[in-house]
């Protein structure tokens, strides 16, 4: 781990979290990542998730074990499923209840307007259109998605277009088509996303949505996102949405809020959670990002792209999650996080 913009670091009171990679394993939540989360907040510290995950895992996997602390301690996490789309919100009873932004409720990706969501999904495999049940060695393929669900594919079935992926069917305001994955987890295969992408975003231009979906690459997925006036509404918004909720919760000025806020992530996209965008696509500053991803990641990258990163991984060996373990300590030894 090094330190290469060590001015960039100071107090701070507020962690945007990106989940997946970063704090968890797998699908599970890292136990040294959950401690130091847990004392930061019983000592004053909000938490904003943000993934690109539905808010079914993101309940699963993250919520359920946060859900042991104390209320005073939770009323201090704020989750953002879907990149910022689809909110959560824990009941006093323990609860959960969704929903989603209400600046997206008539979207057309969300709304299906002309059927884009069917015309995409037929584009790969489809979790309403296969089985779950009565397995025949002989004769069926299982497939997994994202969220650890098995499905049975038979032998005989004509595959759709792009058969490396599978529909979404957790997904509410975006839309993804998934690396089918294998029973542990990992994608079955890494595949060349420009094809696909390509494939998708002709059909959103012959929509004439253009300027209303956006598509971007992942690791291990290709997400179909909302877009309005042309700006897509990824990370940064999603660091945006973070932002404007403890901001007005607080009754402070986003900008303030931004001075004390670092980020956390472990891929290319999530260094855009260091440049917050508001609605209306106004930019409120920036904030340093801790990068615990495989550093050969970032090579090729331009200067402005790294500038944001305050903390940065360089052992390709070491997980996500032990080396957010590892800048926490480091964070608090330094007296930079309490």
């Amino acid at each position: 781990m090094s330190v290469p913009r060590p001015h960039l670091l100071h107090k701070f009171s507020h962690i945007i979290w990106d989940v997946d990679g970063t704090i968890t394993e797998g699908d599970t939540l890292h136990s040294g990542v959950l401690r130091n989360i847990a004392e930061l907040a019983e000592n004053g510290v909000f938490h904003s998730f943000v993934t690109g995950r539905d808010a079914a895992w993101l309940i699963e996997h993250l919520i359920a074990d946060l859900a042991q602390l104390n209320r005073d301690v939770l009323m201090r996490m704020n989750f953002f499923a879907e990149i910022g789309s689809v909110n959560i919100e824990i009941g006093a009873d323990g609860s959960y209840k969704t929903s989603i932004n209400p600046l997206l409720a008539e979207h057309p990706l969300v709304q299906n307007r002309g059927g884009i969501r069917d015309r995409l999904r037929a584009l790969v495999y489809d979790p309403a259109l296969l089985h779950v049940g009565g397995y025949d060695k002989n004769n069926d393929i299982v497939i997994y998605d994202a969220n650890g669900i098995a499905y049975l594919i038979a032998r005989v079935t004509t595959p759709p277009p792009f058969p490396d992926y599978i529909w979404s069917s957790y997904k509410e305001a975006m839309a993804t088509f998934e690396n089918i994955r294998l029973s542990y987890g990992e994608a079955a295969y890494i595949a060349d996303h420009s094809s696909c992408v390509e494939t998708i975003e002709q059909i959103i231009k012959d929509d004439g949505l253009e300027n209303s979906i956006a598509v971007e690459s992942v690791a291990t997925a290709i997400n179909i996102v909302p877009a309005v006036n042309g700006i897509r509404y990824g990370k940064a918004w999603g660091a945006g949405q973070a932002i404007d909720a403890l901001a007005r919760a607080q009754k402070i000025s986003s900008r303030a809020l931004v001075n004390k806020t670092i980020a956390f992530g472990d891929s290319i996209s999530d260094l855009d959670l260091g440049t917050p965008l508001l609605d209306g696509g106004m930019r409120v500053g920036r904030l340093p990002v801790v990068f615990v991803g495989n550093p050969s990641t970032l090579l090729g990258l331009y200067e402005e792209q790294l500038s944001r990163i305050a903390i940065l991984n360089t052992m390709t060996t070491m997980s996500g999650p032990r080396t957010t373990e590892r800048a926490l300590r480091y964070l608090r030894r330094r007296g930079y996080l309490p």
